[in-house]
């Protein structure tokens, strides 16, 4: 990515007007579980979390993905959003060393772990595109036979894989979570064409649901601001709401496949292949 592009996600502070901000009201947060100590030790001293992020360090990343999935994603670990990054991101950087996994591993229970193994696997497969391609022309009837997912670990490419029906729709509601702490405070109707992660939300939040597969509270009626022209060439305030993105989401494919390409290259330079198999109920056992 063009160092300016990179320039202009990075630490952004949007302003917020002293009269509209008094008019929010917000409900108070939930308090998450406080994090396991040994677990949070292992992060701090044996890990390199000391990235940025677009929008603030890469610790409040991982917390936000924790809370939020503790709120809002009941029955499922909120570790696994915690740790969703430990072993690659979307780029060729790896918080965890190789070697370390095994007491990685030990910290996690075993669905946790497989979570968190297949998380870089799953964002890149999703990020290159071919993957949701392939489930977006399948009906619904042939999504309810997926019974799991093979691929290759970022890290190391070692096979890694979602081995139940459950695991894999319980996944993509990991990833649906992730991709909302990449959402811009407003103008998500230019972004959802200029910006990969924006995009690629609109796109799996849509697939979720038509699926009904959804399982993650995701609020349809919030809504941004969006400066937009009207036909006599003047500038308007209006509210563009995540529901009428979704209904109306033309995709930009000049931007995508540019964005599907630099995967693509992170991923040679590294020796990991995106080459992976839907797993159905009609497969033989092996």
């Amino acid at each position: 990515m063009p160092r300016h592009a990179i320039a202009a996600r990075l630490r952004l502070e949007p302003f917020w007007n002293d009269e509209f901000a008094v008019d929010i009201v917000l409900s108070p947060l939930p308090v998450a579980p406080r994090h396991d100590s040994a677990l949070t030790e292992f992060m701090t001293t044996e890990c390199n979390f000391a990235m940025e992020h677009a929008d603030g360090s890469f610790m409040d990343h991982l917390q936000f993905c924790y809370e939020y999935s503790h709120e809002h994603f009941k029955g499922e670990s909120p570790r696994v959003l915690l740790l969703h990054s430990i072993l690659g991101v979307g780029s060729n950087y790896f918080p965890c060393d190789k070697s370390k996994i095994p007491k990685l591993q030990s910290l996690l229970t075993e669905a946790e772990f497989s979570h968190v193994a297949a998380f870089p696997s799953v964002l890149r497969l999703l990020l290159q595109r071919d993957f949701m391609d392939e489930l977006e022309q399948m009906s619904n009837e042939k999504l309810e036979t997926i019974k799991g997912l093979k691929m290759h670990q970022v890290i190391d490419n070692e096979p890694t894989s979602l081995t139940s029906k459950n695991d894999f729709w319980t996944h993509l509601n990991y990833q649906i979570i992730h991709l909302l702490d990449f959402l811009p405070v407003l103008d998500w109707q230019w972004a959802v064409a200029q910006d990969n992660f924006m995009a690629n939300f609109v796109r799996l939040l849509a697939f979720l649901k038509r699926a009904n597969k959804l399982k993650a509270t995701i609020d349809l009626d919030f809504t941004t601001v969006n400066t937009i022209k009207t036909p006599d060439g003047k500038s308007i305030l209006a509210n563009v709401s995540l529901g009428g993105l979704i209904k109306n989401y033309v995709p930009a494919k000049i931007q995508q496949k540019l964005a599907s390409q630099q995967v693509s290259k992170f991923s040679k330079e590294i020796g990991h292949s995106l080459e992976y198999t839907i797993l159905y109920d009609t497969d033989e056992a092996e």
